[in-house]
């Protein structure tokens, strides 16, 4: 969840974090139309027990609890290799990390380029950073460039490039954001953040129109 979204989804305004979990889990969401729905939220756990075997999970917004969240993961042994943990450059979130015993797959949000320089520079197996994913208002930030993006993925990482559009005030990409390729151009969008800085995945609220254009450049 977003912070500041409880009186859309709910009808109410709360901290989920001043309730306890049965409450928080007993609320009724609120429909697009602002009309209550059935529709509850669900626990960590037993959305895991519902995740197919073929599937992963990317764990977003999570590092505020971070303990807490690696010691659910942990009762699902079998499964790890599901789980997909984000977290920033923090030293305290790269601690938590260093000293838990499972060392799940994490990527981490980069908006600078001494947040990169830090992270490349606490590179070990006692964290298994996976991949960096890769925010930007300006496309001239020296950790967008192309050059430094093969740097990453020579390094062995997976490179990220985020075109969420979350509102119109942040940019987490420039002007290459999901409205823009939806509304405007593709090919003016993802093509460019394909071509142009050659991610090796792309974090969109659109996956399957993104994959339709995928599939249609392979033809």
């Amino acid at each position: 969840m977003y912070t500041g979204t409880e009186k859309r989804l709910f009808g109410q305004s709360f901290s989920p974090e001043a309730i306890t979990a049965k409450q928080f889990i007993n609320k009724h969401y609120y429909n697009n139309i602002g009309e209550l729905s059935s529709y509850q939220p669900v626990t960590l756990c037993n959305f895991i027990k519902q995740l197919p075997r073929n599937r992963m999970i990317h764990l977003d917004r999570g590092w505020s609890h971070l303990s807490e969240l690696l010691a659910v993961l942990d009762h699902f042994p079998n499964q790890q290799q599901q789980f997909v943990i984000k977290i920033k450059p923090k030293p305290e979130q790269i601690a938590t990390l260093r000293q838990h015993r499972i060392k799940y797959m994490t990527v981490v949000i980069v908006n600078h380029d001494s947040e990169l320089q830090y992270i490349l520079n606490h590179l070990t197996d006692e964290i298994n950073i996976i991949g960096i994913e890769l925010v930007a208002a300006n496309l001239s930030d020296s950790h967008v460039q192309l050059d430094v993006i093969k740097h990453i993925k020579a390094l062995g990482l997976t490179v990220m490039i985020n075109t969420l559009t979350l509102n119109t005030t942040t940019s987490l990409f420039g002007t290459l954001d999901d409205d823009n390729a939806i509304l405007a151009s593709p090919e003016n969008i993802w093509q460019e953040v394909m071509i142009n800085y050659q991610p090796n995945m792309i974090n969109t609220d659109w996956a399957p129109l993104l994959s339709q254009y995928c599939r249609q450049l392979e033809h």
